[in-house]
Formats: C-alpha cells, sequence, structure tokens
C-alpha cells in the first residue's frame, strides 16, 4: 500500500508478489490452541472453582514480589484500554477511524469484525464455565473490581490478544517509515505481554484465567491474520483479472477477452472491399 501526500501514517509499499496457496501451520496452530483450550475449561469446569490450588500459590506469590513502587498505578495503566466497555469502544473506534483516514478501509473493517467475534465468544464461555473472581478469603488482594461477574478467561486478555495483536501485524506488514514502526511495535507487544501479570497482580484474575485468555485470542488472532490474508488476496486477484481484460489477456478463469468489435467490423469491411488477398 503506497503512502499518499495526505496520510497520517506513511505506509509501506506492498508490491505484488506470485499467489501461493495457504500453508496449514496457521490452521494447525488454531486447532492446537483451542484444543488446549478446551481441556483448559473442562478441568476449570470440574475441579477449578474457585480456583486450582496452584492458582492461589501463584497469586499469591505475583502480589508478594518485591515490585518498585508505582508499580500497581503502572499493572491499573497497562489494564485501563478494556476496564470498561465504554473505554475499550472508544479505543477500537479510534483504531478503525485512523485505518479509515489513511486508506486503509478493509483492515479498519477487519479489527471491528474480530473485536466483535472475540468479545462475543469470551462473553458466552464466561456465562458457560460461570468461574468465580479472585476475592479476599482467598488470601488474595483485590486492587480493581471488575465489571463482569466471572472470571474465566480474562477478557483483558483475550481483547488485548486479538485487538493490539493484530494492529502490531498491521504495523510490520504496512507501516514504512521505521521511527515511527519499531516505537508502536515495542509498545503494542509489551501491552500484549504485561496484560495477563496486571490481572493478576491487580487481583481480577487467576493465573488459569490468563493462560486461557492468552489461547482463546491467539486463535482468534490467527483466523483473523487468515482471514484478513485471504481477503487481500482474493481483491489482488480481482484487480489483476480486470487488468488482464482490459490488457487483452486471458482472464483467470481460463476463458478469453472480450472482442474488440470496432476493429473486427474494421477488418471484416476492409476484406470486403478489397477482397482476402494472396494466399499465404
Amino acid at each position: 500500500m503506497a503512502s499518499d501526500a495526505g496520510n497520517v501514517l506513511p505506509l509501506a509499499a506492498t508490491p505484488t508478489k506470485p499467489h501461493r496457496r495457504a500453508r496449514p501451520l496457521p490452521y494447525l496452530g488454531i486447532v492446537v490452541a483451542l484444543a488446549v483450550f478446551t481441556v483448559l475449561a473442562t478441568f476449570v469446569e470440574l475441579v477449578g472453582k474457585p480456583c486450582f490450588t496452584s492458582d492461589a500459590r501463584l497469586s499469591e506469590a505475583v502480589q508478594a514480589a518485591p515490585w518498585p513502587p508505582g508499580f500497581q498505578s503502572f499493572m491499573r495503566v497497562v489494564s485501563w484500554a478494556g476496564d470498561n466497555v465504554f473505554l475499550a469502544g472508544v479505543v477500537v473506534a479510534g483504531a478503525a477511524i485512523l485505518l479509515f483516514g489513511v486508506g486503509a478501509r478493509r483492515e479498519a473493517v477487519v479489527v471491528l469484525l474480530a473485536v466483535m467475534v472475540e468479545q462475543t465468544v469470551k462473553v458466552a464461555i464466561k456465562e458457560i464455565i460461570a468461574r468465580p473472581r479472585p476475592t479476599p478469603d482467598l488470601g488474595v488482594n483485590v486492587f480493581i473490581h471488575a465489571k463482569e461477574v466471572y472470571s474465566f478467561p480474562s477478557g483483558h486478555t483475550v481483547h488485548y490478544v486479538v485487538f493490539f495483536g493484530f494492529l502490531w501485524y498491521l504495523t510490520l506488514r504496512l507501516v514504512g517509515a521505521r521511527r515511527l514502526r519499531w516505537p508502536l511495535l515495542a509498545l503494542l507487544g509489551v501491552l500484549i505481554a504485561l496484560v495477563g501479570l496486571s490481572r493478576v497482580y491487580l487481583g481480577a484474575h487467576w493465573p488459569s484465567d490468563i493462560l486461557g485468555g492468552y489461547l482463546l485470542g491467539g486463535a482468534i488472532l490467527t483466523a483473523t491474520v487468515c482471514f484478513y490474508r485471504w481477503w487481500r488476496r482474493r481483491e489482488q486477484e480481482a484487480h489483476e483479472g480486470l487488468q488482464g481484460n482490459k490488457a487483452g489477456q486471458p482472464r483467470l478463469d481460463g476463458t478469453a477477452p472480450e472482442f474488440n468489435r470496432a476493429g473486427c467490423a474494421g477488418s471484416v469491411a476492409a476484406i470486403i472491399a478489397n477482397g482476402p488477398g494472396p494466399p499465404a
């Protein structure tokens, strides 16, 4: 995608490459992540309420670690973009508007679709599993009171992996200026990496909630990238087919291009007037 003078972001050029068949590795990754998530969710449902013994121990260790002054405030900042529906909606809408503004309309649509899917799936699973959140009587210091009642999987983690993860992918592929690309990649990567720690430290989730969030979010993110690449490839093929038809080249489906009716009529008229000419 070439950058325009009026664009807010300098976008990297994306040259057309020969189309290849989709590799099976991403799809295998989706299947594996969903399989492990299903096993974890089953254990949570059967023996993990209110928590596993390891959950309580890890949560206590995380909160008791000698963190530097101001660490709690830093963890709150990390979690801020998903603290409630309004804030999350503002951040997502802002990202979509920015993408539309720089001409990345396809990318903006995929961002919105991915967020709607992950929110729907996450809420449905939370209601099915119905795992209670950490409480002080279970040995956890609760520094923040989450809006949602249930705990598994971590909604923050699912949302950050899908939303910020897809923005990370778009930044890597489309942002051309290194001075902008690498800071953005670092910021988005830090948010994804630290959101799990922040939710455990703040007492909003058990560690197994975080693991489930990364697994489910990773599967949805991979599916989102696969869908985006498929959509982009289809548009490129349609564009190349249109250009080929204009140039008189065969179509992608193997059929011949339309005749140039004016040129054909002129040739027939010349043959009628002058005769077919000498044999070759």
